[in-house]
């Protein structure tokens, strides 16, 4: 029997008898919770360390490491190493707070897409092997009867780096979102541009029995949203942009984005999928269909031909270019943001340009309207607390770069310079003028009080602002 067949362990020690946690080697951030690197002190090997809060009043932390250990016996997961339970101060922390520490091996490949783009030639022969791997670890999940629910290439790590994409090896991580299945789903846990219908629709009912209308049965879904979000990664990593997006700027999950999911309403443009087999567009059609019924298993997705055969053309696709153009992207993303209450903003190497660099007469029409409206009264909630205004800033602010870009067609419609994130930043900083570790990461980047002076690590201010909130959130 493997020891993750048995419950976990939650060792008691201190884990800095054992490991020497490196505070300033920031791994990234998870849902629900901080990545750094740790290394053993008896054999030197260096791991990740990923931090949770541990609530007396909720379960969430320990529901999370239990059930990413039940599943780390799988090849393609993230495998956890040693889980502890200790009070632990992080620097810049008053006193210590109660903490389960995941101890896991280290990605040192860091994402995939993030490999992908850096691939001169990438094929659906190629593509079709990826595809694999991550069936492969979600269907360790679902054997176990396990949910992911939160499927996403963010979450999609390579074990070491590749030069060679048959040494590839891929692992699904974080586990922040995951639940048993036992047919009760029901809390809409998502990002957005992966979300399933049936996700969207627990999102309505919630919304709507927090306004007063009692439903006659209650709504659940299942384990089958994580087929969706799959069907919606093999769409982007063949033709480098999502099947649904919002076409409303600032708005990640726009109403007319959310009838299109619920309807499944999406096409292959020619222009950018006439190098791509049947076989990859019958599978997709199939992990996205609106009745998880008629939606395929992860047993069927294994079976059907695309990954079965093993036999999809090695054609050069256009996907990693446009995955790649970090400068759309980023435009793309600003233009897209808006506040996700639940969303992880991870290392990714995108950096915004210095303001000025980048014009765009759409961009300033639009600051300019918001402007006016800011003026006039138009924004704001009165009887909303100042503190969770605060916060709820601080996660604008950090969701600025965290939007996946939409078709070529509508870039340069939605273009965004980092005027958008110089004025995000003033946003968060009238409700937090004085919260010193906001300062302090924003002076990292060379804020000078009204703007960026070089370039912007997107991805560390992102990380530091999760922490912050993490912090600031009851």
């Amino acid at each position: 029997m493997s020891k993750y067949e048995r419950d976990p362990e939650f060792k008691k020690t201190s884990i800095l008898d054992d490991y020497e946690i490196k505070w300033n080697r920031s791994l990234g951030t998870g849902v629900s919770g901080p990545v750094r690197l740790c290394i053993h002190r008896a054999t030197g090997k260096e791991y990740a360390l990923k931090l949770l809060l541990d609530r007396s009043d909720r379960k969430k932390a320990e529901i999370e490491a239990t059930l990413h250990w039940r599943c780390s016996g799988g090849d393609h997961i993230v495998r956890i190493v040693d889980i502890y339970r200790n009070e632990i101060q992080q620097p810049g922390e008053l006193s210590p707070k109660k903490r389960i520490l995941l101890v896991m091996e280290l990605m040192e490949g860091k994402e995939l897409f993030d490999y992908i783009s850096k691939r001169h030639h990438f094929t659906e022969h190629e593509a079709s092997k990826y595809i694999l791997q991550i069936v492969r670890g979600v269907q360790f999940c679902h054997r176990l009867n396990i949910a992911h629910r939160d499927i996403k290439p963010e979450n999609l790590l390579l074990l070491k780096p590749a030069s060679n994409p048959e040494d590839v090896v891929i692992k699904l991580s974080d586990f922040g979102f995951a639940k048993v299945d036992n047919g009760d789903l029901k809390t809409p846990q998502f990002t957005p541009y992966y979300v399933a219908p049936q996700v969207l629709e627990a999102q309505k009912r919630q919304k709507e029995s927090l306004s007063g209308y009692k439903h006659r049965t209650p709504y659940y879904y299942d384990k089958s949203c994580d087929i969706w979000s799959i069907g919606v990664i093999m769409y982007i990593m063949l033709c480098g942009y999502p099947p649904f997006y919002s076409e409303v700027p600032h708005q990640a999950l726009s109403n007319r984005m959310k009838q299109k999911i619920m309807s499944a309403d999406f096409d292959f443009p020619e222009n950018d999928w006439k190098a791509v087999t049947d076989e990859a567009k019958d599978l997709i059609r199939k992990m996205l269909c609106v009745e998880p019924s008629e939606r395929l298993s992860i047993e069927e997705v294994l079976h059907h031909p695309w990954l079965a055969q093993n036999a999809s053309p090695n054609r050069d696709l256009n996907s990693p270019y446009l995955i790649s153009d970090k400068d759309a992207l980023v435009e793309v993303q600003g233009a897209h943001a808006k506040l996700l209450q639940n969303f992880r903003r991870d290392d990714t190497g995108f950096y915004l340009k210095p303001l000025g660099q980048a014009k765009n007469p759409v961009l300033a029409s639009r600051m300019k309207k918001q402007e006016e409206k800011k003026e006039s009264g138009g924004a704001g909630n009165e009887s909303e607390p100042s503190s969770s205004k605060a916060v709820q800033s601080l996660k604008s602010l950090m969701d600025v770069c965290n939007m996946p870009p939409p078709p070529p067609s509508l870039s340069s419609e939605s273009s965004l310079s980092s005027s958008f994130l110089s004025e995000s930043v003033k946003n968060a900083l009238v409700l937090n003028e004085h919260n010193a570790s906001l300062l302090k990461a924003l002076e990292q980047e060379s804020w000078n009080g009204n703007e960026f002076i070089h370039q912007v690590n997107c991805k560390r201010l992102a990380s530091s602002l999760q922490e912050l909130i993490e912090q600031l959130e009851p």
